[in-house]
């Protein structure tokens, strides 16, 4: 039975009074997103590439897994190989459809057999993970205690992926609470780079039940997201991977790609600006 770390790490997080002086320079905020997810290992490439890397990370979702496989010392086209040779988000096997319509139980286990930390404090980069609470339908934010659980149910979309129990408690993907952990992270970086993968363009009819579910989803989290994009110094959406589902896994190389480029781009102007 697993122990309910969940509320022991949420009074710890609330116990931290938040510094006079952000002890972090530079923070970086990662977005949900599905396959979607490389395009922040693209922008993390360009980052490097520039001389930036985060000393503090915040994801959920997809943004929650690169952010703990990143903090725990893999590069970004290491775990972009993770993601193309896996096939990510279709560890999922098919399952009777009780609490969901797969199980992601190959999904968790090759996820910690990459990992080598077990708990968040283990890390190299300090991470923040949002959850949501089934339950209570509110973002839980997690910095402390065991890490794959916690990164398995911030992936956790409901109906696709079976919810995470932990404690006795249900817990799903953070995106639908908040997609953007930015103002978590806020007061404790001086400088704050937001990524969001999830941007959703204009579209035409649809007429699939899956196009309209999944539709759904991408507004509901492109409109939590709109107060965290204002806290960020530097907002990078790398708008051309709209056009990639959640699941598409055959184009991941290329949504890598589009990453580097928006990165590239983003962070020239930006620094450029900044000077």
């Amino acid at each position: 039975m697993k122990n309910d770390f969940v509320n022991t790490a949420m009074s710890r997080f609330r116990n931290l009074r938040e510094p006079k002086m952000p002890p972090y320079k530079l923070g970086l905020a990662l977005s949900g997103g599905g396959i979607r997810g490389l395009a922040h290992l693209g922008i993390i490439q360009a980052m490097e590439e520039h001389g930036l890397k985060p000393d503090i990370l915040s994801g959920v979702s997809s943004g929650a897994i690169v952010g703990a496989l990143y903090a725990d010392g893999h590069s970004p086209k290491e775990i972009a190989r993770f993601f193309q040779e896996s096939k990510f988000f279709q560890f999922a096997k098919v399952a009777l459809p009780t609490k969901s319509l797969m199980t992601s139980e190959r999904f968790y286990k090759t996820v910690g057999q990459l990992l080598h930390a077990t708990t968040f404090e283990e890390l190299h980069i300090p991470l923040i993970i949002n959850i949501t609470d089934l339950t209570d339908g509110k973002p839980v934010y997690i910095n402390s205690g065991p890490l794959l659980d916690i990164v398995m149910a911030s992936s956790s979309i409901p109906i696709i992926l079976n919810p995470i129990e932990i404690g006795g408690k249900q817990y799903v993907d953070g995106g639908l609470t908040c997609n953007l952990p930015a103002k978590i992270i806020r007061p404790r970086c001086q400088e704050l780079i937001g990524i969001h993968v999830n941007h959703i363009p204009i579209s035409p009819p649809l007429h699939s039940i899956w196009e309209i579910a999944e539709r759904a989803y991408h507004i509901t989290l492109e409109a939590n997201t709109l107060e965290e994009k204002k806290v960020c110094d530097l907002v990078i959406e790398p708008v051309k991977v709209r056009k990639y589902g959640l699941f598409d896994v055959g184009n991941s190389e290329t949504i890598f790609k589009l990453g580097y480029e928006a990165g590239m781009k983003a962070l020239e102007k930006y620094l450029k600006e900044t000077k």
